[in-house]
């Protein structure tokens, strides 16, 4: 953090700050994704009402099933692993893991053995192994890092998997590719290193295999190999150079002309969703090390995600159809401004940039929650920005509106949607980001706190939240704001006095809740309001 000039000391430097924010990303980036961001996939196989009903199945069919499948009978398998994969594609109910576990070994001798009962109507493939794979794969989105019986019994169909990915009878291919996605999505930290699945599964070399049906016609079954692969990425250990040697065809990266593919056809809802697992991918991979980035941006990683986001803007008639694309692009964007300038001059300079700061405006008034998100924590990077070639983006932010729809949020004025905590929070940051920033233009905050009532609207929020005090790292901002409020805007000790901000202040200074490095700096403030307001009185 960059030092305020009188009432309080330096506490970080702008590094520390944008480390931080990077870490920050990447515990979002390693959450589980919810809803249709979700990093596991159950089938899209619709269960009856027998078996959907409630959440509940019938245990007696569910063992007369597993015991069919053990009998490897090729007609009674067949009826077996068609009532399993309706059981396995419910929603509710608590499903006993060990006996689908105890059947698994024959699951992977239907796949092994494709003769048994084989009726080959997928060019070269069974609907038996369908079944199965589709049985295996809606077994991998249970938590494997909590189950651990599972995770041994899935990790000894691995080797099958990247055998079927290889198969010419796609829709095999593509359940293969859809099953070794699933095992990669886990979320939970596993209970042993040896039962690490997606640590694995990148060793042994699942992401060269699935990248090999990307040179090959997949048609539609991008999206799920670009799903999978974002799966793989997410793995910490991974390093990103090979993966991109992977995806390489003729010295261009796939991922990037299917990007562009996609960014011409967005009123096409399968061309979105690919994008959206395109930029998923992307954004994994930009943030791990530096080299790869470079690499990324020389083959117009920017250009071409500002391209997409832009072509959104311009079409998407409401906030939620975009939001697909619009999250995981926007966090590429912030991955690279979270880091070297160069990297940042690739997206913020001329007609780019410009395109940018109106993407950027356009994502925080959409009222979507994921993206208004995403677009706060962007703005919170770039308002760290000190490279004077790279400042002028935050004036075009100004005009836009981006700056001022992260105020109206900071003061809970905002028109149209629902600002959440967590909204509050990352636009207190940005704008303490802002006011921290001694290369950024300071005339832009003084019009922003000005722009409230002169200043007391900015004043009599921040004065609300250290009375709440329920949120640590908000009162902490809150605090630095104030003191930058007051510091840049003499008039503005007028308000404090009437909000009783010093007496907040000793409040927070006396609190023994607080740690003891946020008190301090709350008692200096307090001791410096205390000060004006005597003068102002004199």
């Amino acid at each position: 953090r960059m030092s305020h000039r009188v009432p309080i000391k330096r506490s970080s430097t702008a590094a520390d700050v944008t480390s931080r924010r990077r870490e920050a990303a990447g515990r979002q980036r390693r959450a589980a994704r919810a809803g249709r961001l979700s990093s596991k996939r159950r089938t899209a196989q619709h269960a009856s009402p027998t078996w959907n009903r409630g959440g509940e199945w019938n245990a007696a069919e569910l063992q007369t099933a597993l015991r069919d499948v053990r009998a490897r009978d090729p007609r009674r398998a067949c009826r077996a692993l068609s009532v399993l994969l309706k059981i396995l594609s419910c929603e509710g109910g608590d499903l006993p893991l060990e006996d689908f576990v105890s059947a698994l070994p024959e699951l992977y001798h239907v796949l092994a053995e494709p003769s048994l009962g084989s009726r080959p109507s997928l060019d070269g493939g069974s609907t038996l192994q369908l079944q199965a794979l589709q049985c295996i794969g809606n077994l991998a989105t249970h938590d494997t890092g909590v189950h651990v019986a599972l995770a041994k019994a899935l990790l000894d169909a691995v080797p099958i998997l990247l055998l079927l990915v290889e198969s010419p009878a796609w829709p095999l291919a593509e359940a293969a590719v859809w099953a070794l996605g699933n095992l990669a999505g886990e979320a939970s930290p596993a209970p042993e290193a040896a039962l690490d699945v997606r640590k694995r599964l990148v060793k042994v070399g699942a992401v060269a295999a699935i990248s090999v049906r990307l040179k090959v016609d997949a048609g539609e079954g991008l999206g799920t190999i670009y799903w999978a692969l974002a799966n793989l990425a997410r793995e910490p250990d991974a390093a990103a150079a090979p993966m991109l040697d992977q995806l390489s065809k003729a010295e261009e990266l796939l991922p990037l002309l299917h990007l562009r593919e996609c960014a011409e056809r967005q009123a096409d809802a399968q061309a979105r969703a690919v994008a959206s697992e395109i930029c998923w991918l992307l954004a994994f991979l930009s943030a791990k090390e530096p080299g790869a980035v470079d690499v990324l941006l020389e083959n117009g990683m920017g250009h071409a995600v500002i391209a997409l986001l832009g072509a959104i803007m311009e079409a998407a008639s409401r906030a939620e159809e975009s939001m697909l694309v619009c999250v995981p692009a926007l966090r590429i964007c912030g991955n690279v401004i979270a880091g070297r300038d160069e990297w940042s001059r690739s997206i913020l300079q001329g007609e780019v940039g410009a395109s940018f700061a109106s993407i950027l405006s356009w994502s925080l008034k959409t009222g979507a929650g994921a993206l208004t998100m995403e677009a706060l924590w962007v703005l919170g990077n770039l308002c760290l920005l000190r490279d004077p070639e790279l400042t002028p983006i935050l004036g075009q932010l100004a005009e836009r509106g981006a700056l001022c729809a992260a105020m109206d949020i900071v003061v809970g004025e905002v028109a149209g949607f629902w600002a959440t905590a967590s909204m509050e929070r990352e636009a207190t940051l940005a704008i303490r980001n802002l006011a921290m920033n001694d290369a950024a233009p300071q005339s832009l905050l003084v019009h922003l706190i000005r722009g409230r009532e002169g200043g007391r609207g900015v004043v009599s929020a921040l004065t609300r939240r250290l009375r709440t005090r329920s949120d640590i790292e908000m009162l902490h901002m809150s605090v630095q704001l104030l003191g930058h409020t007051l510091d840049k805007l003499p008039e503005a000790i007028h308000w404090a006095a009437e909000d009783a901000t010093a007496e907040a202040l000793d409040d927070v200074h006396c609190d023994p809740r607080i740690p003891p490095v946020l008190q301090l700096e709350a008692g200096r403030l307090a001791e410096a309001v205390h000060e004006l307001e005597g003068s102002a009185d004199e």
